[in-house]
């Protein structure tokens, strides 16, 4: 061995034994290390670089990956426990399975990444992210995601499924409670729960999602049900579009397709109406206290309140007008614009009804005769005969009636028929008739004619019989007094003829 081998052996052999004695090492520009310092890399004014850390492949934050020397053949479990590596500082080289790339180390059972910015850092006090940042919590595999306080899992979030599980670690649905909830406002679907909204449930896509003053007590099961109210409380709509329209109004209640669908679009309010039934009071546009029962009911009334409407299609055509009854399928009224009318199944009709007393009833007609309580249009009949009030406890000015058999002898009977077909809702016979004219009895007997709004006389045959009665009586009266004078002469020839 020459002298210039054994000078460089012995400095070597110095250097290492320099290393097993001193606990501090300097490397670069320099000679003493920076006190408290293991390992001091330095540099001087005209050479600077940095620390160059060795690059991997990370495919698994669970395992050392197999480009480790002494690590490529290694099984899964050496790879999964390897303490002794714990600390070991790698950079990631490639994003793989969505593991990014940065810098890592290793804590004995997984690799965590090391942030290297204070951005990066999500701050106790919040942090100020800029526009299309990528930065999020949580996982980058599969691993779920575990909320805790006090060091109790308070809620988890899957990494397979992304399901949510609050007061269960194994949620069985994109949400899973496993206790009870206090919800103030709910919704459910495509859409979102409007400000301003409290006491409100709310299911369906875009279901009340306008509400922009304060509204409480609402319930929206449907698409688009109550979709465009702004302020309102205590309504219901069930069914696709039910009260989709209203802008204003309180106490509502729409059952079914398009149930009051256009109501309140105006912005004049509809309070206290209710609608059972696909696009029953559908047009509504104002109104209060309306009851629709069935498919189509009222569905063209665009104004009025208190209406009644029982049946598929009942009050269809009736458009503004306030009061009014109909009852049964199809039943309708005399015209698109009209109140205080009954109609019960197309045969029992009403009219003039006020403060819940009814004027005027019609029976086989919608027009009765207003002059009259109760009009039948056509035959009528029964088991036992009509009855009228008469105890004299009610009357009054009552005079007896004289003259009354000149009165039947002025009367003419007539027979005659009907012009049927040519009168609008008169129910006319086409059979031979008997009885008297109205105009002609009205000059002889003006109580038992009656003159209606519509101009046409009626006549009341049962007045005829007290005047009818009186006149027997007269008849009779004269016929005794004529047999007594007769009886008188009689006699006196019997007397003279005797002598």
């Amino acid at each position: 061995m020459n002298t210039e081998s054994m000078v460089k052996l012995l400095l070597v052999g110095m250097l290492l034994w320099s290393f097993s004695l001193e606990a501090q090492v300097r490397i670069g520009y320099g000679s003493t290390p920076v006190r408290g310092a293991i390992l001091d890399l330095n540099s001087k004014s005209g050479y600077r670089g940095g620390l160059l850390f060795p690059s991997v492949e990370i495919a698994d934050l669970q395992y050392i990956p197999t480009d480790f020397t002494d690590y490529a053949n290694s099984s899964v479990a050496e790879r999964d426990n390897a303490l002794h590596l714990s600390g070991t500082i790698v950079y990631n080289s490639r994003s793989i399975n969505s593991i990014a790339i940065g810098f890592y180390v290793w804590n004995g059972r997984d690799w965590n990444p090391i942030s290297v910015s204070e951005n990066d850092l999500w701050k106790l006090q919040g942090n100020t992210v800029p526009p299309n940042s990528k930065n999020f919590i949580g996982t980058i595999n599969q691993q779920p995601l575990v909320f805790k306080t006090a060091n109790v899992e308070a809620m988890i979030i899957s990494g397979i499924n992304h399901f949510v599980g609050i007061g269960t670690s194994t949620p069985r649905a994109r949400l899973d409670v496993a206790e009870n909830i206090l919800v103030n406002g709910i919704t459910i679907g495509n859409g979102k729960l409007a400000p301003y909204s409290w006491q409100t449930t709310v299911v369906g896509f875009d279901a009340l999602g306008r509400v922009s003053e304060d509204s409480y007590r609402n319930t929206a099961i449907g698409t688009y049900a109550l979709r465009l109210l702004r302020k309102g409380i205590g309504n219901m709509a069930i069914g696709y579009g039910s009260l989709h329209g209203i802008l204003e109004g309180d106490d509502n209640l729409a059952i079914g397709t398009s149930a009051m669908f256009l109501a309140g679009r105006v912005g004049n309010g509809c309070n206290s109406n209710c609608a059972i039934g696909t696009a029953s009071l559908m047009n509504l546009e104002a109104g209060s206290q309306n009851v629709a029962l069935g498919r189509s009911t009222i569905s063209n009334l665009q104004r009025g309140s208190y209406n009644l409407a029982l049946g598929a299609n009942a009050g269809l055509g009736l458009k503004f007008g306030s009061n009014n009854i109909t009852i049964g399928n199809g039943a309708h009224l005399s015209s698109d614009s009209v109140s205080n009318e009954l109609n019960i199944a197309n045969l029992i009709y009403g009219i003039n009804l006020q403060s819940y007393t009814i004027n005027g009833v019609g029976i086989g007609t919608n027009r009765p005769d207003p002059s009259y309580r109760f009009y039948v249009n056509g035959k009528s009949g029964g088991t036992t005969g009509w009855t009228a009030i008469s105890d004299i406890r009610f009357k009054k000015d009552i005079l007896s009636l004289s003259g009354s058999l000149q009165k039947i002898l002025d009367l003419q009977g007539v027979s005659y028929s009907w012009r049927t077909g040519e009168f609008e809702g008169k129910n006319f016979d086409d059979r031979s008739q008997l009885g008297f004219i109205a105009q002609d009895v009205e000059a002889i007997i003006p109580q038992a004619v009656s003159i209606g709004e519509d101009g046409y006389y009626s006549l009341d045959y049962n007045k005829i019989i007290p005047v009818l009665v009186e006149a027997i009586k007269e008849q009779e009266s004269k016929h005794k007094k004529e047999i007594s004078e007769m009886e008188a002469r009689i006699s006196k020839l019997e007397s003279l003829l005797s002598r």
